[in-house]
């Protein structure tokens, strides 16, 4: 052997130490009891061993407070599986990972993972109920009012000005609409927007203050619901509309 080759293979047997002397070692597994100290220890011949759980709820005391450079000291509040990993080097080469899992209290162990199931469908969302709009009239049984402009009366189309005097239009009020506190006048009224109702029940004082956008304008109550808006053009769409509240 030549003195070169001599030197190239004690340099390898130098080298061999450091390269094997990388491996590290932990058991399976490590039982220990909740709130009780579990001591692990890696088996290598590196002079410093680093641990890491990345399991939240297992606590490590810091390397410092150890005087064995190769074993921690764990600690855990509650039962459960844990994590638990550690490297060394030696000659600036760092380890492979090992890995043990710490079981503290009694758990059982891990079950095969199902495989998923399928999507259960999702159920429909049902529509949010409308609630029904207030009676514009707060008392119960069929009421209607009547708004007019007395000086706009004339102006109005002849098949809308008829059904302030439409007989059909006033039959039909009297057979429906409830009877007020006197026993026989029935609740329908038409009025000026403008008349003094001093004299008449809170129901239709009140229901006059209620907000019109225009003239002539129809408020119609069932104690339930109701409608308010313009007066329909004619008798007969007049009609439709009572009919539609009062039956």
């Amino acid at each position: 052997m030549t003195t070169r080759n001599s030197w190239t293979l004690l340099l390898l047997l130098c080298l061999l130490p450091s390269v094997w002397g990388q491996a590290i070692k932990l058991p399976a597994e490590v039982k220990g009891e909740p709130a009780a100290f579990i001591a692990v220890r890696a088996e290598t011949d590196g002079s410093l061993v680093r641990w890491h759980s990345p399991d939240p709820g297992l606590s490590l005391f810091p390397a410092d407070l150890l005087t064995d450079k190769r074993a921690t000291v764990l600690v855990a509040s509650r039962p459960g599986r844990y994590r638990l990993i550690c490297w060394t080097a030696k000659g600036d080469v760092p380890s492979d990972l090992a890995q043990t899992v710490v079981v503290v209290g009694d758990v059982p162990p891990p079950g095969p993972v199902p495989p998923p199931g399928p999507t259960p469908p999702v159920p429909p969302v049902p529509p949010t109920p409308v609630p029904p709009s207030p009676a514009p009239i707060p008392a119960e049984g069929f009421r209607v009012l009547f708004v007019y402009e007395s000086s706009e009366l004339s102006k109005l189309p002849l098949t809308q000005n008829s059904v302030f005097y439409s007989k059909a239009i006033r039959d039909y009020l009297n057979g429906k609409c409830a009877v007020g506190p006197d026993g026989k006048t029935r609740e329908w009224r038409m009025y000026d927007r403008d008349v003094a109702l001093e004299a008449e029940s809170k129901i239709w004082q009140d229901a006059m203050k209620r907000e019109r956008k225009s003239v002539p304008w129809i408020v119609i109550s069932t104690g339930k619901g109701g409608h308010e808006g313009p007066l329909p053009a004619t008798v007969e769409e007049t009609l439709a509309l009572l009919r539609k509240y009062g039956g």
